[in-house]
């Protein structure tokens, strides 16, 4: 029973450091490509990989849609109040 357990956590240490290993590696490509200190690279591939890796942490990094949420307008008209 003790040896599933430790299969369990390297798994889990496995992972997160494979994960950590792809962040790092996304992050030097884009900024190296940011940076035009690689002219041949798309960086398409390394920007999906690191929002792959940040959302398997948890973290979104992508837009709502592009679409800004539109304030809802409220015509003011105004009736004309008789006095008396």
């Amino acid at each position: 029973m003790a040896n599933q357990h430790d299969d369990a956590d390297h798994g889990g240490w496995l992972a997160d450091f494979v994960r950590l290993i792809v962040l790092t590696w996304a992050l030097v490509c884009l900024s190296l490509s940011y940076l035009g200190q690689v002219k041949a690279m798309d960086p398409t591939f390394s920007a999906s990989m690191l929002t792959a890796v940040l959302s398997s942490y948890g973290i979104n990094v992508g837009k709502n849609g592009g679409k800004k949420k539109e304030e809802s307008k409220t015509d003011e008209t105004t009736t004309p109040t008789m006095t008396k």
